[in-house]
């Protein structure tokens, strides 16, 4: 079942919202689900406004949206301090090192409780409804995209 709909995905000064779409390798879905992942890097984040939520998007072999998770804490962190926290990030100082590249500073974001979804969103789908493309580092999704993700994705919290 495709998603559909008039709306869009992307962010809109007319419908805007506090969620984003992030992209993450396969390799991280099964402790992102397991709410191993307290912690979450990045290179660049959004400057338009504060997201709240975060719509995780795993690349192939999985290529869908499978878990949602709230934002508790969103800032900019000198490298030293961000490296701090990679226990919580399930990631070693050595592979946020080679992450960060020449970057002194990296977007930090504490996440809540997962919410996994009980139909994952393919790339299929969405690509075919929304002309949408994973991107590399967030998609700002409008108010319309995150109440027809959530209610596709029929995200629930596991016990």
């Amino acid at each position: 079942m495709p998603i559909s709909g008039p709306c869009t995905l992307k962010w809109s000064d007319d419908d805007p919202s506090n969620a984003i779409i992030l992209t993450f390798a396969s390799r991280w879905c099964e402790p992102m689900v397991k709410g191993k992942i307290k912690v979450v890097f990045r290179k660049a984040g959004p400057t338009r406004v504060t997201p709240e939520l975060m719509y995780v998007y795993f690349s192939a072999p999985i290529s869908a949206i499978v878990a949602r998770l709230p934002i508790v804490s969103y800032e900019i962190l000198p490298l030293a301090k961000a490296i701090m926290l990679t226990e919580d990030g399930q990631i070693s100082r050595e592979e946020l090192v080679s992450y960060a590249r020449d970057r002194q500073e990296l977007v930090v974001m504490h996440v809540g409780q997962v919410a996994v979804a009980s139909n994952p969103i393919t790339r299929i789908h969405m690509s075919s409804a929304y002309n949408f493309w994973p991107s590399s580092t967030f998609i700002p999704l409008s108010g319309a995209g995150k109440r027809t993700l959530d209610a596709y994705g029929r995200f629930a919290v596991k016990k």
